[in-house]
């Protein structure tokens, strides 16, 4: 699974119900920038100058 390594990473000093919120914290951030990307992916469609570039660049 995706959110695995970053539930060992923020909540190894925790107990096993907090990785679990962290675990779901995580995957909602995800969906967030999911759908932003896809905001940003039908600006670029719209305008494809500069807006693309911007979104090329902050994705990798």
């Amino acid at each position: 699974m995706m959110p695995t390594p970053y539930a060992k990473k923020f909540g190894v000093q925790f107990h096993t119900p907090q990785i679990c919120m962290n675990t779901v914290e995580l995957s909602s951030m995800g969906l967030g920038l999911y759908f932003t990307f896809n905001m940003y992916s039908r600006l670029a469609f719209l305008k494809p100058s500069r807006i693309a570039n911007n979104a090329h660049s902050s994705r990798a």
